[in-house]
């Protein structure tokens, strides 16, 4: 979903109406990240994935306050034409066009108590159309209120690996229609040139899904996995609390502390829809030490804090952790079935100029269920580097 993606997905870019105040024109950043577990550790859910991301922002070329974004992540390919102020002065208004191609959801993997089931992943890609409508309706020094809905037209499509079982059903090629409304109440200042929160920030959104053509899937040779029963209707609600504090720095060094808490419940969801939980990037709900999108979830309620130091306020150094409570962990089909995995990470974050940012992350699973074959304990260690180059940075930043 868009907002929460702009809100929680890296926080790298300001498409707001503060940015539009200063002026800035365009904007232009790569980005390249890699995340993977053992080695040693066969076989695993941790399979190492990565991102490579360029992202051009056009306001100069475009008549009006509006600009153009254009985002290619990977598989995925975002065009959107964005407008402050078409709906009076504090309103923000997007269109956008989306393609996904292969990842969907990560459904390329399918993992089962730490082991891959190759044959159960298979190719999920879609087109999207959606338009996003919002308003700061409060702001003042301490903190911004603001409130959006959003609408997308999905078209969905699916496509066999070679690795795919040929006696997997895959989902039908549906349509579907996702309302969603968001509102936030943002009051954090973004301090020092790592842009640490000092202050708290809530945000709430609850949004529909409206199938055509839908259908179970998931059988294998006959076996049904019970998690993809799927009607006409689906819905999911989702809200969290972040918050932060930096100290004034003594000498060369400030102490920094982070903690957040979010959930979210569904019903009539299937893997396509269900809440990505696991990795140790900003594109999932992190579970340190679990693999990418591990798990595909209808409930969690997920909790993070973390502790550290600035150094000359250009490298942070962190030590956190994390803890998550899902529904049907094992894809067993038991959609009743509650566990709680924890874990620990060690985080590094540099900015040696302006336009790099640097962050490694070495993640250690504490109780996740691994099977397979982990001769050294090390199944549940992962690691996640990104670098980003900002070669034209916005205001903010």
């Amino acid at each position: 979903m868009l907002l929460v993606t702009l809100l929680l997905a890296g926080q790298t870019l300001n498409l707001g109406a503060d940015a539009m105040r200063t002026g800035q024109d365009r904007y232009l950043g790569a980005e390249l990240g890699v995340e993977s577990g053992s080695p040693v550790t066969v076989p695993a859910a941790t399979r190492t994935h990565g991102i490579v991301r360029l992202r051009y922002i056009e306001r100069a070329l475009i008549p009006g306050p509006g600009g153009i974004d254009l985002d290619l992540n990977t598989d995925t390919a975002t065009l959107s034409y964005f407008h402050p102020g078409l709906f009076g002065e504090r309103s923000w208004s997007q269109t956008y066009l989306r393609a996904q191609g292969f990842a969907a959801n990560l459904l390329t993997d399918h993992a089962r108590a730490g082991v891959q089931v190759p044959g159960r992943g298979f190719g999920a890609g879609y087109l999207l159309g959606g338009t996003h409508l919002g308003a700061t309706l409060v702001r003042t020094d301490l903190a911004r209120v603001y409130v959006a809905g959003q609408l997308e037209a999905r078209q969905w499509f699916h496509f066999a690996m070679p690795t795919t079982s040929p006696g997997l059903v895959l989902p039908p090629a549906n349509q579907a229609l996702e309302p969603t409304l968001f509102a936030t109440v943002d009051g954090v200042d973004w301090q020092t040139p790592l842009r640490r929160p000092h202050g708290v920030r809530t945000w709430a959104q609850v949004g529909g899904i409206a199938r055509l053509g839908a259908r179970n899937w998931g059988q294998l040779n006959g076996n049904d996995d019970k998690r993809n029963h799927i009607g006409p209707w689906g819905a999911r609600a989702e809200a969290g609390i972040q918050g932060g504090a930096v100290a004034p720095q003594f000498v060369f060094v400030r102490p920094v502390v982070e903690v957040g808490l979010r959930g979210g419940l569904s019903q009539g969801l299937d893997d396509r829809d269900r809440f990505r939980v696991g990795g140790d990037n900003p594109w999932v709900i992190p579970l340190a030490g679990a693999g990418w999108a591990e798990f595909l979830v209808d409930d969690y309620a997920w909790g993070q804090a973390c502790a550290g130091l600035l150094v000359f306020d250009r490298v942070g150094l962190d030590l956190g952790g994390e803890v998550a409570m899902i529904n049907d962990p094992y894809r067993r089909g038991d959609l009743t079935d509650v566990r709680t995995f924890s874990g620990a990470f060690f985080r590094v974050v540099a900015r040696p100029i302006d336009a790099v940012v640097v962050t490694l992350r070495v993640a250690q699973s504490l109780s996740l269920p691994r099977t397979g074959v982990d001769p050294y304990g090390l199944a549940g260690t992962k690691g996640y580097l990104n670098l980003e180059w900002r070669a034209l940075p916005w205001p903010w930043w």
